[in-house]
């Protein structure tokens, strides 16, 4: 079972990445110039992923942060 939630875990990070990728690249094809609203969408779209990042980290400290303190 903890195979598998790390496994979702990382590809939560991944599709995240994805998703935000094809957000900036979408606002990139709506305008070249400086938007502030397109900033916004952008920035919104890294701090999911951040996010992300952060709950991946969590999950694998909550995992692998017994095991270590055992093997110590």
């Amino acid at each position: 079972m903890e195979i598998l939630i790390l496994i979702l875990t990382i590809f939560l990070v991944f599709i995240s990445e994805f998703f935000n990728t094809a957000v900036e690249n979408l606002c990139d094809l709506y305008t070249n110039e400086y938007n502030e609203k397109v900033k916004i969408i952008k920035d919104i779209g890294a701090g999911a992923v951040t996010l992300s990042a952060i709950a991946s980290v969590i999950v694998g400290i909550i995992m692998f942060l017994p095991k270590i303190l055992n093997i110590i």
